[in-house]
């Protein structure tokens, strides 16, 4: 469930004497929202979008004018939010109407007239902005990305050159249409898989993608970054690879992936649920998510939860039961081969490295979810100026000069984010905080592409594995 919708349920769960859906009927929300939608109709042409896409555009924002209501957000901030969608959506759409013949001709659809539009895809960044997606009436479906997509680009450059190369089994990779500080992809749509093979196929190509990403050093590849297209796993957001080190000697396993199951906590300890697993390949049930709480008007500090369902990264049937365990060895098997096809063809891809080196990358030194522990803690206080994040921990004392921006963000209502370059070793201003660069790490992991650091994984890959079917059968049993 998007960031949104759990925020609406856990503003009406804190404060139980309110209703999202009068707020959202009220005539004074009504008319702020019918405002915001005239003025961005007034700045990019009414016949843009149809009459449903205005409709869920206002929706969309009614529904999070409703909660931020709820959690008592004052009137001055209330503007700035309408102000800084307004701004967002408009950018969004002179864009569109500058891109369209590129889009046309890259996607081979007309991209005239929106009959679908849908809002706030992602969490906020820089000033309101969210991933967005596009169904035209030509049946063409697109996303917009309001961040560079470079990284993205090449990545997909790269799965369209192994496969010229002949890798064992096709990589599929997303359509890009990038700009300078914004992109369009290609929409990834969820299919099941249909029968075994099928599962058997996505599994091994999951095994596949898994060790190029991890040869490229990426980080993130979560449940909701991971789409199930039919037999082909889809990675959807390539702004975390080529992950800097903060020291010399971290070392680097498949686990940093994110994909797969995290080898502890696993168990539930001393009557305590396990910690959530959220890896792409891994997360296949809901997940409780703790969110703590202040002492709230006499009332003793308390932990909220909210539920993140899967969905678009299931392959199986609905009627199938989830075991991706099951498929352990398809993910070893093509793990391998992929390992060997990329030491085999070394030179092709230390050649494509290049075209990374200037790309910006994202890196995330705090979970985001600590980022939305602290907004809603300082919401629930009515005092979002109020925001306290964390102590960083040890490792990370570095970016403890950078708790100024992520402040000044999240009073904003935005959740921060911070790029550098592939081949950069300083972050924001603070210079040579990381001991290797990504660049770095990624050109010695295809240097070093050995039947030793190879059967390492794979042990890594079985033991997390292992883990994850002990943890399932603990839980049966209980």
């Amino acid at each position: 469930m998007r960031a949104n919708a759990q925020l609406s349920l856990l503003a009406e769960r804190i404060f139980p004497s309110s209703s999202l859906s009068n707020l959202i009927s009220s005539q004074l929300l009504e008319d702020r929202v019918r405002n915001a939608v005239r003025r961005v109709r007034d700045s990019s042409g009414r016949e843009q979008l149809s009459d449903e896409a205005w409709h869920q555009a206002g929706e969309s924002l009614s529904t999070t004018l409703a909660w931020l209501q709820i959690f008592r957000v004052s009137d001055d901030r209330l503007r700035g939010y309408v102000d800084s969608w307004v701004q967002a959506q408009c950018e969004m759409l002179h864009r569109l109407t500058a891109d369209r013949a590129e889009i046309e001709r890259r996607f081979g659809l007309n991209a005239e007239r929106i009959a679908s539009l849908g809002l706030d895809l992602s969490d906020r960044h820089s000033g309101g902005r969210t991933v967005a997606s596009f169904t035209f009436d030509s049946g063409l479906k697109l996303v917009y990305k309001p961040r560079p997509l470079g990284i993205e680009a090449w990545f997909a450059e790269l799965q369209r050159t192994l496969n010229t190369l002949g890798a064992p089994l096709p990589f599929r990779g997303l359509e890009v249409v990038s700009r300078d500080s914004y992109g369009w992809t290609e929409f990834a749509v969820h299919r099941h898989c249909q029968d075994e093979a099928q599962l058997q196929r996505f599994y091994r190509k999951a095994g596949a993608l898994l060790c190029l990403l991890h040869v490229l050093r990426a980080t993130d590849c979560h449940f909701e970054n991971l789409i199930a297209c039919g037999e082909d796993p889809l990675f959807v957001d390539a702004e975390t690879l080529f992950q800097p080190a903060i020291t010399a000697n971290e070392g680097i396993s498949v686990l940093r992936t994110g994909m797969l199951p995290r080898l502890a906590p696993m168990l539930p300890l001393a009557g305590s649920p396990a910690a959530a697993d959220m890896g792409a390949l891994s997360c296949v049930s809901v997940q409780t998510i703790p969110i703590p709480l202040p002492a709230l008007n006499g009332s003793p500090a308390r932990t909220e939860m909210v539920l993140m369902e899967p969905e678009a990264n299931l392959p199986f049937p609905p009627e199938q039961e989830r075991n991706p365990q099951v498929y352990v060895e398809e993910m070893i098997d093509e793990f391998r081969q992929t390992w060997l096809f990329l030491a085999e063809h070394k030179d092709s891809v230390m050649e494509a490295l290049e075209g990374a080196r200037l790309q910006r990358i994202r890196y995330v030194f705090r979970d985001t979810l600590s980022y939305y522990q602290a907004m809603v803690a300082a919401l629930s206080l009515g005092n979002l100026d109020g925001v306290v994040l964390p102590r960083l921990p040890s490792s990370k004392t570095a970016f403890a000069a950078l708790e100024a921006a992520e402040l000044s963000a999240l009073r904003e209502f935005d959740i921060p984010r911070f790029t550098l370059c592939a081949a950069e070793s300083g972050l924001h201003g603070i210079g040579e905080c990381f001991a290797r660069t990504g660049f770095e790490l990624v050109r010695d992991a295809v240097k070093n592409l050995t039947a030793e650091a190879m059967d390492a994984q794979i042990a890594v890959i079985r033991l997390s594995w292992g883990l994850y079917g002990a943890a399932k059968r603990v839980v049966v049993q209980a």
